[in-house]
């Protein structure tokens, strides 16, 4: 599934280059509405700062290293302009908290900014992002599946020929 993810994340913004995504994602909002349920319960919010990102890169190449895999590298390297990831789980919530957030989450994110959708037997995910001039850079990228509810937020610089390396 990772692999059909980000080879369509690569097609799609290689599409969608003659496309002017001035609006992109309402941060403000988002962090907002993630904010607003963060309290609510069995929902789980995750938050990772520049200094646990950081961390977890370190990890990451360490482990690398010992593998000499070439695509766990080419992740590495398409992730080092990210500077936050936020995980919103809301795996024990009640259904009427998971509807609330879908419509907060649908009222921050303008219609250009969606990129795909995935859709496999089960699942539909939804990718959204802000799309730079030359369609090298996604910029905050989001990647939402409405029917489990869970979002996963990275704030920064993902470059696409790093996501195409890992697709292929």
């Amino acid at each position: 599934m990772k692999k059909i993810l980000l080879f369509g994340i690569f097609l799609c913004v290689t599409a969608m280059s003659t496309v002017d995504a001035r609006n992109g994602i309402k941060e403000a909002g988002l962090k907002k509405a993630i904010s607003e349920f963060d309290s609510k319960e069995g929902v789980y919010v995750i938050n990772l700062g520049p200094l646990g990102i950081s961390l977890a890169r370190t990890i990451a190449k360490a482990a690398v290293k010992t593998t000499e895999d070439k695509q766990a590298e080419a992740a590495l390297n398409s992730i080092k302009n990210l500077k936050k990831a936020t995980v919103v789980v809301f795996e024990d919530s009640e259904q009427a908290v998971k509807d609330n957030f879908r419509k907060k989450f649908d009222r921050v994110l303008p219609e250009d900014s969606l990129l795909m959708e995935v859709r496999d037997e089960e699942d539909t995910v939804h990718i959204y992002g802000t799309v730079d001039e030359d369609a090298s850079v996604v910029k905050n990228l989001i990647l939402y599946v409405p029917g489990d509810c869970v979002l996963l937020y990275l704030e920064g610089k993902l470059s696409i020929d790093s996501l195409a390396q890992i697709a292929f």
